[in-house]
């Protein structure tokens, strides 16, 4: 079990997320947003409401891209326009076709070898 209010209680994937990034001791999702544990970037495509928690772990120096249309998007935008939603830390880019996916993956994982 997990204390994450987003997250369905079989799993959080914020938590797996930082449990990656930082290892296995570490369970709270939140509390080590903005540290960059032994990964400099993290680019992170997903596309529906089980890919906001783990969006939202992310730091300024990690990328969330999102599926246009579906509900990562949708909440980054209402985000954006409402200041008393849950902000990302993570800059947010959205892509519609694989094709775009692929060039944001290549763009900012080149970004955070240089």
């Amino acid at each position: 079990p997990h204390n994450c209010p987003i997250c369905p209680s079989n799993l959080c994937k914020g938590a797996e997320l930082c449990r990656l990034r930082f290892g296995a001791s570490s369970n709270n999702h939140g509390a080590q947003q903005l540290s960059s544990g032994s990964y400099g970037r993290i680019v992170y495509a997903g596309d529906g409401a089980n890919d906001i928690c783990p969006a939202l772990s992310l730091g300024p120096n990690d990328v969330v891209l999102a599926r246009g249309g579906d509900a990562l998007a949708k909440y980054a935008a209402a985000a954006a326009e409402d200041s008393s939603l849950q902000q990302f830390a993570a800059p947010v880019y959205v892509w519609n076709s694989h094709e775009q996916l692929a060039q944001l993956v290549k763009e900012h994982a080149q970004a955070a070898s240089s």
